[in-house]
């Protein structure tokens, strides 16, 4: 019962990830997501503007970090936006791939078809790695030679960004 139960459990986690469905801390869920709106507390009078800070987006993070010009933010922003081109099918094929290693799992197929699946999602996520170290690739060139030489802040900044429908949309949750 118990298996069963846990295995339940990872199916609707799994459906809901791939769906982006509204998790704790989200609109779904009446979370304090400042554009939502929604959450604790409400309007106690007087127009103060937003109780919670916004988040910065990662185009943000990148050029507060490097301290970017205009030419070289314009340059960045078109290297990941050509990047999300790219990455927008491998990310549908990651989420349908760990949404057929949680239906495997669920439905009780052996080991081998459970093994198919992980080796197809790990494909696709080696797959993403590429896409966005070849955006670092692209980006460090077009760093002047200080910012170069923090150009190891770029892969933490770069890492994962793709994930999401549009690599420049502040986070709404952890994942």
């Amino acid at each position: 019962m118990m298996k069963r139960l846990l295995l339940g459990g990872l199916l609707a986690a799994a459906m809901a990830f791939a769906q982006g469905g509204g998790g704790v801390g989200e609109e779904g869920m009446g979370g304090m997501n400042p554009r939502s709106g929604g959450g604790m507390g409400g309007d106690m009078g007087g127009d103060r503007g937003p109780s919670i800070r916004a988040v910065p987006t990662p185009m943000d993070r990148i050029a507060n970090q490097f301290n970017l010009n205009k030419d070289q933010r314009k340059q960045v922003k078109s290297i990941l936006d050509d990047g999300q081109k790219e990455a927008m099918p491998v990310r549908d094929q990651m989420i349908k791939s760990r949404q057929a290693i949680a239906q495997a799992v669920a439905a009780g197929k052996s080991q081998d078809e459970i093994d198919a699946a992980i080796k197809t999602y790990a494909a696709a996520q080696a797959q993403m790695a590429q896409i966005e170290l070849r955006a670092v690739a692209k980006i460090f060139p077009v760093l002047e030679k200080d910012q170069q030489a923090r150009a190891g802040a770029l892969l933490s900044l770069l890492n994962g960004i793709y994930k999401g429908k549009n690599w420049d949309a502040p986070p709404t949750s952890p994942n």
